[in-house]
This record gives structure tokens, sequence and C-alpha cells, in this order.
């Protein structure tokens, strides 16, 4: 008999092996915060994206002026929803990325690091055809990691480099009729010119401004991204869109991610638009009787700013490699110890470590108004946001409960920013998430208590099987 209770024990642990897994995924953080998010969403009885939910999304887009939008949600490895709003409501066409575009650079130049094609502390002008100083610090190198923290005492750009980046749209427009050179051309023309002031910051490289509430903060630089981008390029010995196809998007199966507008089909790309008061009109554009502005398509010359274009459902692919140790399926773009590296928020960009930190193409940012049963939450996000002329769009994601979304519009609000209501959708989205995923964790705790229950039936009908032998052959 104590055969049988031995035999007995071992087959009961192995039951428990499913149950406990069951417990563990729903383990993935014993913050309080987030307990009591669970709390408040298991006590709420709506079921997550109903169709209450899009009144909501419907009124914000009213409020904010907004014609079209695009979302997904992520959770884990895979889209647990994804739709698209107002006049062009194909949720899976293509806006402009803006500056989310700087994550791909980062990801692309941490890739050519993990070959030792360099160091992220060389000095850059040993890759450049000029040598790249701030004419303040002449004996200041600028490195990888310099330009990638936005430390490089580089400014954000300027009216000189934003002539050439705009170039194509100022032409349409008729603000000008020049055509400038394009990218990267124009980048010894902006970085060796004599408007140094635009250029160049009074800070030493590696070190940081201080605003006039005496607050350090990173200078935020669209101009050194954009050197990084050439930088790919002539590291890799191939373009930017070249290198992101081989190493980038065809491993995560991006097809529909591109830099110019000629890359679709007119039916597959967001149309650019802006809300534009008669007090903010300086270019006297023509606007409608609501003041609605619908911009020609254009092609930004920032590649490594802000100039890539993508879908929701493509850019999902993206995310969830950087929410997954850089891993998309069964391809793998980045080692884990680089994706910690771009994910490191040491950078503080307005003194406070808990909001706009900056790590490697990568920021922090606070979702300070998910209210949930009146009660606010703080969820730490990381991701990147963009904003150009007619588009706006975040990606961000709490690693914590390995949570993303993705939302695109098609509205700049670069004249009105007060009228901007992005994060408040965000905020609805990201409450949608975590309703659907806490419900799907407690389907899994369900589930791995079902398959307790039936390997428990089957441990006891093998004790009962035995001990019937057992005694049969002993009378």
């Amino acid at each position: 008999m104590n055969k049988i209770k031995s035999f007995a024990l071992i087959m009961l642990i192995i039951a428990l092996i499913p149950f406990s897994k069951g417990i563990n995924s729903s383990s993935m953080n014993n913050d309080s915060n987030y307990l009591s998010i669970k709390k408040s969403l298991q006590e709420n009885n709506k079921s997550a994206f109903n169709s209450g939910f899009d009144e909501v999304i419907a009124q914000f887009m009213l409020e904010g002026h907004i014609p079209t939008l695009a979302a997904c949600v992520v959770y884990k490895d895979s889209i647990i929803w994804s739709k698209g709003y107002g006049e062009q409501s194909n949720g899976n066409i293509a806006f402009i990325l803006a500056s989310i575009t700087k994550t791909f650079i980062a990801t692309a130049l941490l890739q050519l690091s993990e070959q030792s094609l360099f160091d992220l502390d060389d000095d850059v002008s040993n890759f450049l055809p000029f040598s790249l100083r701030n004419p303040n610090y002449p004996d200041k190198p600028i490195t990888f990691r310099l330009l990638l923290l936005h430390q490089s005492s580089l400014q954000r750009g300027g009216e000189f480099y934003q002539s050439f980046v705009f170039n194509d749209l100022d032409q349409k427009l008729g603000i000008t009729n020049e055509t400038l050179p394009s990218f990267p051309a124009w980048l010894d023309d902006v970085l060796l010119s004599e408007n140094t002031s635009e250029i160049w910051g009074t800070w030493a490289p590696g070190g940081k401004p201080v605003d006039s509430y005496g607050r350090s903060r990173l200078a935020y630089s669209n101009l050194g991204y954009d050197l990084l981008a050439y930088l790919v390029e002539v590291i890799s010995n191939q373009t930017i869109e070249e290198y992101f196809q081989s190493n980038i998007f065809t491993p995560l199966n991006m097809t529909n991610t591109h830099y110019t507008y000629q890359s679709y089909s007119s039916d597959k790309l967001a149309s650019p638009h802006d809300w534009i008061p008669d007090n903010e009109n300086v270019f006297n554009l023509p606007t409608d009787e609501n003041n609605d502005f619908n911009y020609p398509h254009f092609n930004l010359d920032e590649l490594g700013a802000g100039a890539l274009r993508s879908t929701t459902t493509d850019l999902s692919h993206f995310l969830i490699a950087h929410m997954n140790k850089g891993m998309y399926k069964n391809n793998k773009i980045l080692s884990e110890e680089s994706i910690n590296l771009m994910h490191n928020l040491s950078q503080v960009y307005y003194g406070n470590k808990n909001s706009d930190s900056y790590g490697f193409g990568w920021m922090n940012d606070i979702i300070n108004t998910v209210e949930i049963d009146s009660e606010s939450f703080f969820h730490p996000l990381q991701g990147h946001g963009g904003r150009t002329y007619g588009f706006n769009s975040l990606m961000f994601f709490n690693q914590d409960v390995e949570l993303g979304v993705i939302l695109f519009i098609n509205q700049g609000f670069l004249y009105v920013p007060q009228f901007d209501n992005t994060w408040d959708i965000f905020d609805v989205l990201y409450k949608e998430g975590l309703r659907f995923s806490l419900s799907n964790l407690r389907s899994e705790n369900v589930s791995g208590f079902s398959l307790f229950l039936f390997s428990l039936t089957i441990v006891l009908q093998v004790i009962f099987i035995k001990y019937r032998r057992r005694k049969s052959s002993t009378e």
C-alpha cells in the first residue's frame, strides 16, 4: 500500500503543474497599483471594446476635429483589437509616423553595433567625410551614444534645416518654388553652414541646457537623428530604406512600411489634415468653413527623424518585437541586451525621472488620466510619439502588463495644440486593453483549474485501479 501512496503522491504533483501555470500567468505584476486596477476592472461588468467604446472614440474625434483615426491594441505577442474610424474607416491605411521613425533608426544602429562595426562611444567623425564638431567646443568629440541620447549639443533643427526637410510640402503649397538637395546631400549644407546658432547649442556635447526654470533638459534634435540615418547608410553601405527592408521590415513581415507616398496606392494612404483658425493661418492656407485644411500628399526629407510611413498592423510587428526581447514570431531582430540598452530610460528631459526620460530612441511617459471607478491610476509607458503637418501618432507599451497601444490620426495639431486630445484617446484604448487582458487572465486561470480537475480525476482512477488489482492479487 505504501507504494501505491507514493505513486499517488507523484501523480498528484504532476496534476498540480498545469494548475500552477494557471496561477503564475496572472502574476505578471504584484504592484499594488496594478492589483487595484485589476480589482476595479473585475468589478466592472462591461466587456472590452463594446459599442459604447466606439461612441466615446467618435466624440473625441468630433471635439478634436479629427477626420480619420486608426488604432490597434497589442497584448503579449498579438493584436487583440484593431479598427479604423471616420472618413477613411479602413484601419490599415498608412500614416506618417513622424518621430516614431527614431525608434527604427536606433534599432538599426544597435543591430550594427552588435556586429562590432563600431562602438557606441566612437567619434562619429571617424565615419563621416567631414569633421563634426560644435564650433563652441572644437575639442569635444561627438559619439553615437550622444546622438542617440540627444546629448550631442546639436539643436532641434531651425528654419534653415526645415527648408530642406519640408521642401516637397513647401513646393506643393506654393511657399517656395526652389528645389533643394535631398537627403543626405543637404546634411553638409546644414551641419557645415554659417548658421551656427541655429544648429549648435551653447552647451558642450554630453551636457544639457538649462531652461528658464533652472531645470536640466535634453536638447531634442531631429537633425541629430537624420545624421544617425546617414551613419547607418555609411556603415552598412546601403540606403536607409534598403537597410530597413533587409534587416527590419522583411524579418518582421512589414510589407506596408515605406518612406514615400508614391509607394502606396491612393486608397491605402491617410489624407493629412489640420484645423487652422483664422488668427493662426500665417500662410493663408485655403481652409473650409470649419477651418479645416486638407494638405496634398507630401514626402518628408528627414529620413532619420520623422519620414517613415506605416500601418497599425505593420507597426504592431515592430512593437511586439520590442515588447518580447527582440523577437517577433520566430525572427529575432535584436539581442535582449540591446533591447534593454535601448529601453534604459536613464536620461532626463525635464528634471523628473518619472516623466519624459529618454533611452536610445525610446522615451518614457506616464498615463495619468486612466480613471477607473473615479480613481486615477499611473502606469509607466515606453515608446515614442510623433507629430508633423497633418499627422499625429503614438506607440507606447507597458512591460509589466504586456500591453501596447498604437494610435494614428490625420490631424497635426501643430497650429492649435490645446485641442490635442490624442492622449485622451490613447487612455481609453489602454483602459480597454487592460479590461481585455485581465478578462483573458481569468479565463486562463479557469482553464488551468479545469485541467487540474481533469488530471486529478485521472490520478484517482489510476489509484483505484491499482488498489483493486493489488487487492485481487492478495485475495
